[in-house]
């Protein structure tokens, strides 16, 4: 298999985060190079709903954006992820064959795109989705919460030219309910502040995954994600 780029962003705040996905995705995945962007926006805290989280993801899109187009000259395929995430197992078999211009984690079993982990591929079609997105986020007051993985899902209704599909659950976020027996991947979203922080909830949520599933790295993870904790 070829070498495919793993490109994700980090800030202080999640930084045990960032951690623990490195460790398990090298762990298991030899064909996947890590690539980690530092974001600039200085935030105070990375609590899904604030304004922080807005300005972050504002940032990300941008970025992504400029990957893709930087990409397109020599066809790239990329992986683009968030940094809650641990993996359990070898996850490049599920990247042998892209079909689609793009694959989402599905955010639920009623429907919808999650944007936590994506496989794409450098082109017209996936460049002109992040310019849209940017352009929407744009258009919102910067004092107003706005989710990209929102607007994304929203402009997808009518993107009759790009192919889009979905991975397995296997690749499996924690909004699509119930956890999937084997997973591959474990995205630890849906934590919104509720008197523990998005952080706090994702440390909690990971550790509830570990102990449901067999990870040779459970140990070090727990030690990593604890730091903060």
């Amino acid at each position: 298999m070829k070498n495919i780029k793993c490109y994700y962003f980090w800030d202080k705040n999640l930084i045990t985060l960032k951690n623990s996905f490195e460790l398990t995705l090298n762990h298991f995945n030899e064909n996947i190079s890590t690539v980690p962007i530092e974001f600039e926006y200085n935030s105070t805290s990375s609590n899904f709903g604030t304004l922080d989280f807005r300005n972050l993801m504002l940032e990300k899109t941008i970025k992504i954006r400029d990957i893709i187009k930087a990409g397109m000259s020599e066809g790239e395929e990329i992986l683009i992820s968030d940094i809650d995430i641990i993996i359990y197992g070898n996850i490049e078999s599920e990247l042998l064959l892209l079909d689609k211009d793009i694959l989402f984690q599905k955010e639920n079993k009623q429907g919808g795109v999650n944007t936590g982990f994506v496989f794409l591929k450098c082109n017209e079609k996936t460049l002109s989705l992040w310019e849209d997105t940017i352009l929407q986020i744009s258009n919102f007051n910067k004092d107003s919460f706005v989710n990209e993985q929102f607007i994304i899902n929203n402009l997808l209704i009518n993107r009759e030219d790009l192919k889009f599909g979905f991975f397995n659950d296997s690749i499996w976020a924690f909004s699509n309910s119930p956890m999937p027996n084997n997973i591959l991947l474990h995205h630890a979203n849906c934590t919104i502040p509720n008197g523990q922080s998005s952080y706090e909830l994702k440390v909690q949520q990971i550790i509830n995954i570990l102990n449901s599933n067999s990870n040779d790295l459970r140990d070090e993870i727990v030690n990593i994600i604890q730091v903060n904790n």
